[in-house]
């Protein structure tokens, strides 16, 4: 495992090649910029850190860019991962089902590191005719909890997520974390820079993202398919 600024210079390429700013990496994962700029810089990382941002950046490198070997703690095998495996059969991919729980009531206390508890296989033309998303390795399964976005999810759907994006730049649904719990809402985004988070049942009211809350605020992915038929 790399260490010291040969970690940090680590840390540096996989943020170039992944397209991110520090200032965005820093909202990821709700911290100051000061404390991105000593990642890159001298690879000062906490320990409950670093797995968070090699499984940020494993769409990008592998784990023979941060030195792992077999059997490290910090190798991406052993960082559970949101995105698929591809199948050996052709023209077929494979999702992971996480051990995640959204709420889209309440919200449910956010997981950074699910277990995969079970997958779906679909073929690739599919998901092209059926859903919109950055990439394929980018998909991962979760389940939505309460009845706020019915009619258009419903308790204990499978919802996928495209992990892709982090960023709200139009209006949709969206994993969000806020506070350290989890929610499926609609996002919406207002003219004075606030966001709402918006159910699709009628019976609860919008929630407005302000300042005061964007720094506890993050885009954790954007559902794109209902596993009940429904393309977002």
């Amino acid at each position: 495992m790399l260490t010291g600024e040969k970690l940090g210079a680590a840390i540096e390429a996989a943020r170039i090649k992944k397209g991110v700013s520090k200032a965005e990496m820093a909202r990821h994962f709700g911290v100051k910029a000061p404390s991105v700029q000593g990642w890159v810089k001298y690879g000062r990382i906490s320990k409950d850190m670093l797995p968070r941002v090699i499984r940020y950046f494993s769409d990008q490198v592998g784990a023979d860019h941060w030195g792992l070997e077999p059997g490290d703690p910090y190798a991406p095998d052993n960082v559970v991962q949101l995105r698929p495996k591809l199948s050996a059969s052709e023209g077929m991919v494979v999702i992971d089902r996480l051990a995640v729980q959204a709420g889209m009531g309440a919200g449910k206390l956010a997981e950074h590191f699910p277990d995969v508890i079970d997958n779906l296989r679909v073929s690739k033309d599919w998901l092209r005719r059926n859903a919109t998303f950055t990439s394929m390795k980018n998909l991962g399964l979760v389940t939505g909890l309460g009845d706020s976005m019915e009619p258009t999810f419903s308790d204990g759907d499978a919802l996928l997520v495209d992990r892709g994006v982090r960023d709200v730049k139009v209006d949709a649904v969206y994993v969000l974390s806020l506070n350290d719990e989890l929610y499926i809402k609609r996002v919406q985004r207002r003219p004075d820079g606030a966001w709402l988070m918006i159910s699709d049942n009628p019976s609860y009211e919008p929630y407005v993202i302000d300042n005061g809350d964007r720094d506890h605020f993050q885009v954790e992915g954007r559902v794109v398919f209902a596993w009940n038929g429904r393309k977002l």
